[in-house]
């Protein structure tokens, strides 16, 4: 008997085990960044950000403040696209610092050096508007957004904002000088006696569109970008609605060209699903095994009334009957879309469901007439022909919501 071996070939490549510590050790400065200093410092087996005071600043009042200003506005963040913030605490290296998530990733600026898919720039647009309006609603103004403080993880292209040493809140009454970078700074955020708002991070914004993102971006960066903040986007949430918008818009056209085809699938089905009635025949009875076989042999031709003219009295009521119930159809169909009981997004469904629907009735109906009745082909014609008559006005119909549609949504 075979043995299981229950044993696995996986494990560690290298079995050093590093010794997990309590205090920050391992530290590797980064850069200075105008007044602060980075390190990164490995602290119980994980990587950490140390944000300090240069030395020249350390011991200055100013700087120490806006340290802790920044830590007091960040550590209450917690969103998947702001760097988490943890502590502020003293470290023997670099002093009183913030202690923060370490990020292993790239800078938006080198990320957009080279070229990414609509998707991925769309991504990177939707986390950067998704962060801006959480903090936003925070009453926090970052008032230093540019692609340098925002940083792109490498393990999955994520947004990380970063650096709100300058930003600024409503209630705060301290530090509240002009700030940030002058080629991202909105106009009003140089003025030492106007109060920024929101609009100004969707100012730096449109900056950031203009330089770094596709010209699919340039509207919504020309309105981000006005010098007189009032004609701006006066939220990231309204930015986000527009993008929402110009999907819709997307949408509109390619359900457009969906429902289409499924009237031309509709249509086509209904005049080829039936072929030619024919009239079976029994030519012979043949016992085997004591089983009646019965052989059937199908006329390739049979003799069809091509008139309505041709029908009784009986037959010209069904086959009117049969008209004012499709037609009688079609009208609940369009009276529903504009009592508003069919959103534009199911009209196309819906229509091929109408459609389904008329070809089951067609079925049932015609199932009541004997096979070989000549009539019965004559009611299916006139049934599908009566289909195509109404597929136009609703194509003209559809075009038409289409259009308002369009125009609801304020799109070109």
């Amino acid at each position: 008997m075979d043995t299981i071996n229950y044993t696995s070939d996986s494990g560690f490549v290298n079995k050093d085990v590093a010794e997990l510590s309590r205090v920050f050790t391992d530290h590797e400065k980064l850069k200075n960044v105008g007044y602060n200093v980075l390190y990164k410092a490995k602290r119980f087996g994980k990587w950490y950000i140390l944000k300090g005071l240069n030395d020249e600043y350390k011991n200055e009042t100013f700087y120490k403040n806006l340290l802790d200003k920044e830590f007091e506005l960040s550590f209450f963040l917690d969103h998947h696209n702001i760097v988490k913030v943890i502590d502020m605490e003293n470290d023997p290296v670099a002093g009183k610092c913030i202690v923060m998530e370490y990020i292993d990733g790239c800078t938006l600026k080198e990320f957009l050096d080279t070229e990414h898919s609509s998707d991925v720039y769309r991504k990177i647009l939707d986390e950067i508007l998704d962060a801006m309006s959480y903090y936003h609603s925070k009453q926090i103004i970052h008032r230093d957004i540019k692609p340098e403080n925002i940083l792109i993880t490498r393990n999955g292209n994520n947004v990380k904002i970063i650096d709100f040493g300058l930003s600024d809140t409503d209630y705060h009454a301290t530090l509240k000088q002009p700030a940030g970078t002058v080629k991202y700074a909105a106009p009003e955020q140089m003025d030492n006696n106007t109060a920024i708002d929101c609009r100004a991070d969707i100012y730096a914004l449109g900056v950031i569109l203009k330089n770094h993102f596709p010209k699919m971006y340039k509207g919504i960066a020309e309105k981000c970008t006005y010098i007189d903040r009032e004609k701006r986007y006066s939220s990231a949430g309204e930015i986000i609605s527009v993008l929402n918008k110009k999907d819709r818009a997307k949408y509109v056209s390619v359900a457009l060209m969906v429902a289409a085809m499924l009237m031309t699938v509709a249509v086509v089905a209904t005049r080829y699903s039936y072929a030619p009635p024919v009239v079976p025949q029994k030519i012979d009875t043949l016992h085997i095994y004591h089983t009646d076989t019965v052989y059937m042999q199908m006329p390739d031709t049979i003799v069809l009334k091509n008139k309505i003219s041709d029908y009784g009295d009986k037959e010209k009521q069904e086959l009117k009957e049969a008209r004012n119930y499709i037609s009688n159809e079609y009208k609940k169909f369009i009276d529903s879309i504009d009592a508003g009981f069919i959103v534009f997004d199911d009209i196309a469904d819906k229509y091929l469901v109408l459609t389904q629907r008329l070809m089951e009735e067609r079925d049932s109906r015609a199932a009541r007439i004997p096979f070989d009745n000549p009539f019965r082909q004559m009611f299916i014609s006139s049934w599908d022909r009566t289909i195509e008559e109404h597929t136009p006005l609703f194509t003209e119909r559809f075009n038409k919501i289409m259009t308002e549609e369009r125009e609801r949504l304020g799109i070109q």
